[in-house]
This record gives C-alpha cells, sequence and structure tokens, in this order.
C-alpha cells in the first residue's frame, strides 16, 4: 500500500500555515490522540480525499476521531465510577 503514507495536514504558523506530510494513518492517529488535530483539522491524503483537502470530519479519519474520543468518554466515565465507589464505601464506616 504505497498510499498509507500518503496523509497531509495544514499547520497554522505565524505568518502563513504549512503543509505537514507525507505522514501514515497511524501518526495521524496519534495526532489526533494527543489534540493536535481536531475534527476541524484540514487533512489531504491522494486517494481517501481523492487529493482534495477537507476539514478531518469529512475524511475517514474521522472515524478514528470519533473512536478515540468515545474511549476518553468511557475512561472518563469509568474513573468517576471508581471514585464514587470509593466515596461511598468510605461514608459506610
Amino acid at each position: 500500500y504505497a498510499y498509507m503514507a500518503g496523509w497531509f495536514y495544514t499547520k497554522a504558523g505565524f505568518a502563513r500555515d504549512h503543509t505537514v506530510g507525507p505522514l501514515p494513518e497511524k501518526e495521524m492517529a496519534r495526532l489526533i490522540s494527543i489534540g493536535k488535530l481536531g475534527k476541524n483539522s484540514v487533512v489531504c491524503h491522494p486517494v481517501q480525499t481523492n487529493n482534495d483537502w477537507v476539514p478531518l470530519r469529512k475524511s475517514p479519519l474521522f472515524e478514528i476521531y470519533e473512536n478515540f474520543h468515545v474511549e476518553v468518554k468511557r475512561e472518563a466515565a469509568a474513573k468517576k465510577r471508581e471514585k464514587n465507589d470509593k466515596g461511598w464505601k468510605g461514608s459506610e464506616r
């Protein structure tokens, strides 16, 4: 799959935006997971977006973005439940 390393994104600069890439999908997923790319980030891929610059939310990467954010929310809910459970057990004493 020669196109796998074909993702680009625009990065805001001081004087003007510049293009970063080509990057593999795995690196784009990492950038999504650390908050460097959001749903409104502009991305391009020769095959996946037909060389068009599109918001991430309108690209195949949006599924990665959504899955990551669902997982973050799930983890936060689990931590909250765990904290509440500890507080509840502590109040029984």
